[in-house]
């Protein structure tokens, strides 16, 4: 099962980067946006492959990623507008925060450790990467996914109750998913707006 999950993380984020390529190659895209894309999507998707396989976030992939995107900001100069900046700077610590009140939260009310400090920092990237409002709709997306995730897994006998799963690969879900397809398209609508 593990090896299904990986190849099909592998495949969604190898088809941003097909696409990102494709549009480059018909010149609706600038080469920059191929620089970005294909180093990001290959840390968020090595990110949720080893949480598949570990139920951890790997040491160095997070902080990696973050450098990127400051490095990649730095060389973008449209990245460099000062609302641009503070979004992101608010976004990354709001998000952070959020999650950790969200894991203290469900701790002292269930006594097990739901989410840990792994998934506030992947989440916390999504706010690097997206803004304020992007990471917030990345974080619903992620909560609907990993719920339906659970919805199905238990209808099938899957997922026994309180059974842990990495919820990182939702979040890198929602993070490509909102970095390609914007804030608002149809997925989102039906849930968030």
């Amino acid at each position: 099962m593990r090896l299904f999950f990986s190849i099909s993380i592998a495949i969604f984020h190898a088809t941003f980067c097909l696409h990102e390529i494709l549009l480059y190659i018909s010149n609706k895209s600038e080469l920059n946006h191929i620089y970005e894309q294909i180093p990001i999507s290959l840390l968020l998707a090595s990110i949720s492959i080893y949480d598949v396989y570990s139920m951890r976030i790997g040491k160095y992939l997070v902080e990696t990623a973050f450098f990127l995107i400051i490095l990649f900001g730095l060389v973008n100069k449209s990245y460099l507008l000062n609302e641009i900046i503070v979004s992101k700077i608010i976004g990354t610590l709001v998000i952070y925060i959020c999650m950790k009140l969200v894991a203290f939260t469900t701790y002292k009310a269930t006594h097990r450790e739901v989410l840990g400090l792994g998934d506030a920092k992947v989440a916390a990237l999504g706010g690097a990467l997206l803004g304020l409002e992007g990471g917030i709709t990345d974080l619903s997306t992620a909560f609907i996914t990993a719920g339906m995730f659970t919805i199905s897994g238990r209808a099938l006998s899957k997922l026994k109750p309180w059974q842990a799963f990495p919820f990182s690969p939702f979040i890198c879900f929602g993070i490509e998913i909102i970095w390609n397809l914007g804030n608002y398209f149809y997925f989102v609508d039906l849930f968030v707006g």
